[in-house]
């Protein structure tokens, strides 16, 4: 059965602008690891949502995903690819019953302009992008799922580089009480995530780092 699209207006003359990964680099990326490409913007299908980049989060674990063999938890990016990355976008045009047209979600559209889901990867925004959404609740799952500590056992962080090192117990109830503040680098525009993202590996930002890819 074919549903009819609920569409949201689209810029005039769109095009999906994305970072492909160019080259798997050796040690740190350079610029010449990504190649910035323009594409048409993909149309959804039957139970598909096409989505709106406006904010994209960089964090260290994309640089694990740049080798051809990825990690345990994710696959490798594919040469020619754009690069993965969770991002809080606008549905713009629906052929699914659970996502409206003009309904802001966060998703896993990656470093482009637009992309298509199918909604299994939707869920609503919030801090998402933060020290208390997706890298939060990996350091929760990764201390306590995983390594299970036991009393009288030491705990070392081996890499605290990105919003990890924002994850503390009961971090709720100190925001609440102002005892800790989230702080965050803001960078406009998509061309612009390469050399940031090279930037955080370095230890240059201060703070949650987060791409403005489209005005809301």
């Amino acid at each position: 059965m074919t549903t009819s699209a609920d569409t949201a207006p689209l810029p005039h003359g769109a095009v999906n602008r994305r970072i492909l990964l160019a080259a798997r680099p050796r040690g740190l990326p350079t610029a010449r690891d990504f190649r910035l490409d323009e594409a048409p913007v993909p149309q959804p299908r039957d139970g598909q949502v096409l989505l709106r980049t406006l904010y994209l989060s960089l964090d260290p674990y994309m640089r694990n995903l740049m080798d051809e063999g990825g990690t345990r938890y994710a696959p490798a990016v594919p040469l020619g690819a754009p690069m993965v990355g969770g991002a809080v976008s606008r549905v713009v045009a629906s052929r699914h019953p659970g996502f409206p047209a003009g309904e802001l979600v966060l998703g896993n559209a990656g470093w482009q302009g637009y992309a298509l889901s199918d909604g299994g990867d939707l869920a609503q925004p919030s801090l998402a992008l933060g020290g208390l959404g997706m890298p939060a609740f990996a350091a929760c799952v990764g201390l306590l799922d995983i390594g299970q500590p036991k009393p009288g056992e030491t705990v070392v962080v081996a890499a605290a580089t990105g919003a990890f090192a924002a994850f503390r117990r009961d971090m709720g109830a100190w925001l609440a009480a102002g005892r800790v503040r989230l702080r965050k680098d803001r960078v406009e525009g998509l061309e612009n995530a390469p050399a940031t993202f090279i930037g955080l590996l370095e230890g240059r930002n201060f703070g949650k780092l987060v791409v403005r890819v489209a005005g809301e």
